[in-house]
């Protein structure tokens, strides 16, 4: 039985999610962290990265017979959310543990909008997404 990574089973179901406030703003911080993190090393170049908007969260279902939960206690969602500087949008898939509401970014978080013109201060292509150069 093969363990195919969550954010690429394909058996996944995104369903609307009526978040509070409160997870909403983890969702949001989690991603701000995730990507702060990633780019720290070059903070001499690229600003950092604010949470400008949530767009969207959807609650991600499994197939419970194709998929392993990680936990019976956690709930995925996927989010989607806008930067500032630069309007960056990000998709992320965010794991939070329901008994201590704890965070984690599952997979990859992704840009999906272009970053022409704000990134040509770094020479890392797989850091793009997440510079903004100052």
């Amino acid at each position: 039985h093969a363990e195919i990574p969550v954010e690429h089973c394909l058996c996944n179901h995104l369903t609307n999610s009526n978040v509070s406030g409160a997870t909403s703003l983890l969702l949001a911080e989690t991603v701000e962290k995730w990507i702060w993190k990633t780019i720290k090393h070059l903070r001499d170049k690229c600003d950092r990265l604010k949470v400008k908007n949530v767009n969207n969260v959807m609650e991600v279902e499994f197939d419970k017979d194709g998929v392993k939960k990680t936990t019976v206690d956690s709930t995925v969602y996927q989010v989607t959310l806008t930067t500032k500087p630069g309007d960056a949008v990000y998709e992320a898939k965010i794991q939070v543990y329901n008994s201590n509401k704890t965070a984690v970014v599952v997979g990859d978080v992704l840009r999906t909008n272009m970053y022409k013109g704000q990134v040509e201060c770094i020479d890392d292509h797989q850091l793009h997404p997440f510079c903004f150069c100052m």
